[in-house]
């Protein structure tokens, strides 16, 4: 399993585990099937999960192909309110940017109705925020 914080430096210091610890307790508490976080600033790209237990996997491809497809994702995001979502039937992708050099994909399958999906997405999203900001 990659580490999605492995060698990125966050705030200017290594943070290591402690936010790998803290996203794979995300990832249960959550129910998310897969991560992708991508350091803009190195271009490193990191996955947490197993992406063929989605029901499809082409969202992932859509959005986190290859690290140009990634920073077109975060050139649309610029200025918009996080997180974003992205829907593929019901395989659903949360994109949070918690930090300016940090941008992450939630996946997961969605069995939620729309209100009781974005509410629970900005909750996702306030919980991941909250790694960056210690």
């Amino acid at each position: 399993m990659n580490g999605l914080t492995q060698g990125i430096k966050i705030n200017g210091k290594e943070e290591g585990d402690m936010s790998l610890s803290k996203l794979l307790k995300i990832k249960e508490t959550f129910d998310i099937i897969y991560i992708v976080g991508v350091n803009l600033k190195s271009g490193e790209i990191e996955t947490i999960g197993d992406k063929s237990k989605l029901v499809y996997d082409d969202l992932v491809t859509d959005l986190f192909d290859n690290i140009d497809s990634i920073y077109s994702l975060d050139k649309s995001i610029e200025g918009q309110r996080m997180p974003q979502t992205w829907r593929q039937g019901e395989v659903k992708c949360i994109v949070c940017k918690p930090s300016n050099n940090i941008l992450v994909g939630l996946f997961y399958n969605e069995y939620r109705d729309t209100i009781e999906s974005y509410q629970w997405s900005k909750e996702v999203n306030k919980e991941l925020e909250a790694i960056w900001k210690k």
